[in-house]
């Protein structure tokens, strides 16, 4: 919806520079503008154009708007999944109890950390140049949810795991997943990719 907006509003300036040229070269007897040296002037519009032309450049692909509801949606399922194992740790439940959730939570972690990898490495040059604030912090988010799972493997790893300690450890993953998914977000809105509200 966003480029479309865009693209309308590329055709209206694009005309209306039209309009502006035919009307100069009607006053001017349909020569080209002249400046004081006797040089032919540039269009006074080229800087805005190339603004134009840049901005739309840093704009979301269609085929990137998909990755990119795909990577929000294995986000929140990361985050469900974690929030969800530490209400059960609380709740009581012994080791034994939890080895398919925590299956599934490393495998919903590990598609929202490679998704995220995967997003950052194949965004445009235009997309890497412009947004590059905004990536570095998506990269940081990242690392620090890989971080937080390879605490959480280490831990359950233990011959006898402490379920005090898991429970800590799986509440810090579930703050760097929400941190990763905040992240993700601006880097959305940035490329103009509108999300459904949930």
């Amino acid at each position: 919806m966003y480029r479309l907006t865009v693209l309308i509003f590329a055709t209206v300036f694009l005309m209306g520079s039209c309009d502006l040229l035919a009307q100069g070269r009607g006053r001017h007897g349909g020569g080209v503008a002249v400046g004081p040296s006797g040089n032919p002037t540039a269009p006074t519009n080229t800087n805005e154009m190339n603004d134009f032309e840049r901005a739309v450049a840093m704009q979301a692909s269609p085929d990137q708007v998909s990755q990119f509801q795909v990577l929000s949606k294995n986000t929140e399922a990361a985050k469900k999944q974690a929030h969800d194992f530490r209400q059960m740790i609380e709740t009581g439940a012994k080791a034994p109890d939890f080895s398919d959730p925590i299956d599934d939570l490393k495998d919903a972690v590990e598609q929202a950390r490679d998704g995220s990898k995967e997003f950052m490495e194949k965004l445009s040059g235009p997309q890497k140049s412009g947004f590059k604030g905004l990536i570095k912090k998506l990269a940081k988010a990242t690392s620090e949810v890989a971080k937080q799972g390879k605490a959480l493997d280490l831990e359950l790893g233990n011959t006898k795991p402490d379920n005090k300690r898991i429970a800590s450890l799986v509440e810090e993953l579930e703050k760097a997943l929400t941190n990763l998914q905040a992240e993700q977000l601006d880097l959305g809105k940035a490329m103009g990719i509108q999300m459904a509200s949930t």
